[in-house]
């Protein structure tokens, strides 16, 4: 592990990346998770001993979603980052949501930005493909997304592919908005009525 340590603080642009995802998953996830739960539980004490001291009982209860920086994060692997980032522009173009868009995909390089990301995003936008299921970092968000029980919607980018595996795990029995099966304005447009729907159910 002091190897894989050492190989995440060097400059190697291809073993660096991996060796930040290994230190991740073996130490790092777990103690953000913990930092995460323990600042919403702090806050969420501050809050009810202030209304209490206030004699207010209308429990105006904290939470993370509510106050959120973004509305959706949008997961995507580079290879589909042109179609990503015309499904950003119209959503940002609506100025309906605030939006989390990694256009030099820094983020998957770097596993704390990536959860950080996450945990103040209300809904992912998994935009998967067949390069999407390949890749690791990629798989991390989304496992961490839906491991912190974030609302996830699945935009389907390559009509041909059919997500297998970890993949298939997390999109399956979810409303997949296809794409390449629909012009762009039809695709867009059932993809605002399934943020919509999922913000009316999960109450954000």
């Amino acid at each position: 592990m002091d190897y894989v340590k050492h190989l995440s603080l060097t400059n190697d642009s291809t073993l660096g990346p991996i060796a930040n995802r290994i230190r991740w998953k073996v130490e790092d996830e777990k103690n953000f998770i913990f930092k995460q739960t323990k600042e919403h539980s702090e806050a969420l004490m501050k809050s009810l001993n202030e209304q209490q001291i206030s004699v207010n009982y209308h429990w105006d209860l904290p939470d993370n979603r509510r106050s959120d920086m973004f509305d959706l994060m949008i997961s995507y692997h580079y290879s589909d980052k042109e179609i990503c980032g015309q499904i950003y522009d119209r959503l940002m173009a609506s100025n309906f949501y605030r939006v989390f868009f990694d256009r030099e995909h820094a983020h998957e390089m770097l596993p704390n930005a990536m959860a950080e990301a996450i945990e103040k995003s209300s809904i992912v936008l998994i935009c998967f493909s067949s390069k999407y299921r390949g890749s690791y970092g990629c798989r991390m968000a989304a496992e961490y997304a839906e491991k912190r029980q974030r609302p996830i919607i699945p935009v389907k980018l390559d009509e041909l592919y059919c997500p297998a595996g970890w993949l298939n795990n997390i999109v399956a029995n979810k409303h997949c908005i296809g794409f390449k099966e629909f012009n762009f304005s039809n695709a867009y447009a059932s993809l605002i009525q399934q943020i919509d729907d999922v913000k009316m159910k999960a109450n954000i």
